[in-house]
């Protein structure tokens, strides 16, 4: 009996005993030479009730969320280009929804701190953060060892972003072209150096994409803060949450983030920032994602750099 129970008249235990009773009588004639017990005949018809009443749980939270403020671990520093262009995609997600998506700066690590705290955390759909191809991509392949896997922990739910690596030098710096550049570094090798935003980072990749390409010998130098045919990589950023988010809950939010991106606003303040915008349904984001690793482990390889 519930506790609103009005006793032998209440229909909904009525009903349970029935379910009980049609269960035991059917355990006899399915499994004759060996009948299971009221008692076990219980537990099934429990797990049957159980079951339609988790799935129904399941989609309310889905279609209830968010029902209150969503933690958004931004896994580098404030201020910089990917912590920019979140806080454009989640004060229009607080325009859309009523609910506040609260940033949280978590840098270290060429951004694996902070996507650590994502992939551990409860897959309520209440602590998300950017997907990145620095630690989601890049780190598989150059970190020893990762504290966790980017493919299995990790809900993709949408890319969001691609921003452009450039290259720049000095104004005073002696070659003005990319084949001057080159010539420059031939001539000179681990004379000069090329700086990132950081180890692990895309600009540190790009950068030994480059060497390898080009066949110089420059030293990374990371901080924290023309054309080579076939020379490409792009940065990109996206959503993402821990495995194991109930699917109509990442369908939502995959839904949500196309309107941020179709927003005028949000697509002016994207150009603005020299951003992109690319928006991917969960399934593409997380081959996305694959497929960048893929790319780049070679290069990285190849280039002997590693993170312990």
């Amino acid at each position: 009996m519930n506790r609103w129970c009005t006793g032998a008249a209440c229909l909904e235990c009525a009903a349970t005993k029935t379910l009980l009773e049609a269960a035991f009588e059917m355990s006899k004639s399915i499994l004759p030479r060996r009948p299971i017990s009221r008692r076990r005949a219980l537990v099934l018809s429990g797990t049957a009730l159980a079951v339609p009443m988790i799935t129904a749980g399941v989609a309310r939270a889905a279609d209830d969320w968010p029902n209150r403020s969503v933690r958004y671990v931004v896994p580098f520093p404030a201020g910089g280009p990917t912590d920019t262009l979140s806080r454009i995609v989640c004060a229009e997600l607080t325009n859309l929804t009523g609910q506040t998506f609260v940033i949280e700066n978590k840098s270290g690590n060429g951004g694996v701190l902070g996507a650590d705290l994502v992939a551990k955390a409860t897959p309520d759909g209440y602590t998300i953060g950017l997907y990145t191809i620095a630690a989601h991509a890049i780190a598989p392949s150059l970190f020893v060892k990762m504290p966790f896997d980017a493919g299995r922990d990790v809900t993709g739910i949408s890319i969001l972003w691609e921003t452009p690596n450039m290259l720049m030098t000095r104004l005073d710096f002696p070659a003005n072209t990319v084949p001057e550049l080159i010539a420059l570094l031939k001539a000179n090798p681990g004379k000069y150096s090329f700086a990132s935003s950081g180890a692990g980072t895309s600009p540190q990749i790009t950068g030994e994409l480059f060497k390898s390409m080009a066949g110089v010998n420059i030293l990374h130098v990371p901080y924290r803060a023309e054309f080579l045919p076939g020379f490409e990589i792009v940065s990109w950023g996206g959503f993402c949450g821990p495995a194991g988010m109930p699917k109509p809950m990442v369908e939502k939010a995959n839904a949500l983030l196309k309107q941020v991106l179709d927003s005028p606003k949000v697509m002016a303040a994207f150009e603005k920032a020299g951003a992109t915008r690319r928006w991917l349904n969960p399934a593409d984001t997380a081959k996305y994602r694959a497929d960048n690793e893929a790319k780049l482990a070679p290069v990285i390889k190849a280039s002997g750099a590693k993170v312990e």
